[in-house]
């Protein structure tokens, strides 16, 4: 999933959406790191950064915003850990 597509809320100006999307694409870079190395915690908290920024920063009413949100609260809730006999 990428935020590329979301619309700003209002208040953002220019320079502070380029800086919140580009924090966004990161903590997603983390997230996706994380698995291979099934780190749970930085998946989780990555994941929940995601979520908080975009809830505070974007139109949570816009469609495309909310299927973005959707989609990360299910990640979230997916575990990454792996059990080894």
């Amino acid at each position: 999933i990428a935020p590329p597509s979301l619309l700003p809320a209002a208040a953002a100006g220019a320079e502070q959406d380029i800086y919140l999307r580009e924090n966004i694409r990161s903590r997603l870079l983390v997230a996706a790191q994380a698995v291979p190395r099934h780190q749970e915690e930085t998946w989780k908290q990555s994941l929940d950064n995601v979520s908080t920024w975009v809830r505070a920063y974007y139109d949570t009413d816009d469609a495309t915003t909310k299927a973005f949100l959707d989609e990360v609260d299910k990640l979230s809730q997916q575990s990454i850990t792996m059990t080894v006999p």
